[in-house]
């Protein structure tokens, strides 16, 4: 086992638990919790999983930000024993979160297309992709019903208590202008540009005509980082109001043939995070800037057409710039120079 925090530990391999074993796959998640408490354990939440995958650092992958093919069991034709990939190992010490078999956790998936109960899955297979295969899944929301059985899908166990999460605000740093808010040294608007509570989001905005608006106010596009923040919080949260999907909370669908269409900016009060940013989860998606690139964004937040998995924080999409459509706008952040030019000015 890892130790976690205080009182939480993980298996340092995929069940039984012992290097140099095949994973056991193949079970149900009622089975795998029911392993799991045959040994004083339970099924890991999603938030432990994703933590002891990526590090406090919210790594892409146990290994570090960027792919590598050979790191970790993906692209293979079928199931290794465990710790076969040497430098498949996380921040905080877990073999094989990264492909080999997808692990079953404790956290309930929605999903309206399943008719029981369903529960997330993480880490991808021996046959995943890389953008499949990764601690932080940004365009999808994988999951299994409870009682079915895949034969590539099996799991690790936690021991002892959930591990701790921060639920203070982030505190800003620096003052901000009407209508923004600070988060750590830089500043966010409170609505979707134009930054204006019940009034429509600016739609139809590629890279280049979202990059302008912000200008234009003295401002900048947020950086990705800048954007998930403060979306997502320092612990972090799965969706701006929290970690269980509420189909009534935000501007998103529920379904993935479910219509639905930008509304006006602060209608869905739910749709806040604990600092006052509201409306990060659909509505429209955000161009943000990528960081290092100076003629490229990101779409993030899901729109309105988004259901569970693409209305998360950390949902994203990599548009060209010239893309643009009518659930495509931006909001704006400052810099603290920039913050300081737009507070009124003491006669």
């Amino acid at each position: 086992e890892v130790q976690l925090s205080a009182n939480t530990f993980m298996d340092l391999y995929e069940y039984p638990n012992q290097t140099q074993s095949v994973p056991l796959t193949s079970i149900s998640w009622q089975q795998a919790q029911q392993k799991c408490a045959n040994h004083g354990k339970r099924l890991c939440e999603t938030y432990e999983w994703e933590y002891a995958c990526g590090g406090k650092d919210q790594q892409f992958y146990p290994y570090g930000q960027q792919f590598s093919p050979d790191f970790c069991g993906v692209h293979m034709i079928g199931i290794g024993p465990t710790a076969e990939h040497s430098k498949c190992v996380s921040p905080v010490g877990v073999f094989d979160m990264v492909g080999n078999a997808w692990e079953w956790t404790a956290t309930p998936a929605t999903l309206p297309s399943i008719n029981g109960k369903a529960y997330e899955i993480r880490g991808g297979s021996w046959y995943v992709d890389a953008e499949r295969g990764i601690c932080y899944p940004y365009d999808s929301y994988p999951a299994g019903e409870e009682n079915t059985r895949f034969p590539d899908v099996g799991f690790r166990c936690c021991r002892g208590d959930q591990l701790p999460r921060s639920q203070e605000k982030i505190r800003g740093k620096i003052q901000c202008p009407k209508n923004m808010i600070a988060i750590d040294d830089y500043c966010i608007d409170i609505y979707e540009f134009p930054n204006q509570k019940n009034q429509q989001p600016d739609t139809k905005l590629n890279y280049f005509g979202a990059k302008q608006r912000c200008e234009d106010e003295g401002k900048r596009l947020c950086t990705e980082r800048e954007w998930e923040i403060a979306c997502a919080g320092n612990a972090p949260r799965r969706w701006p109001y929290g970690d269980r999907f509420s189909k009534d909370a935000c501007q998103t669908a529920v379904t993935t043939d479910e219509i639905s269409t930008p509304g006006r900016s602060g209608q869905k009060p739910l749709c806040r995070t604990p600092e006052g940013v509201f409306d990060m989860s659909g509505n429209v998606w955000e161009w943000t800037q990528i960081e290092g690139e100076t003629d490229q964004g990101a779409l993030r937040g899901g729109g309105s057409h988004q259901n569970t998995g693409l209305s998360q924080c950390r949902s994203r999409t990599h548009s060209k710039s010239e893309y643009e459509a009518e659930e495509v706008g931006v909001r704006c952040c400052a810099s603290q120079q920039q913050a300081a030019k737009l507070l009124p000015t003491t006669p």
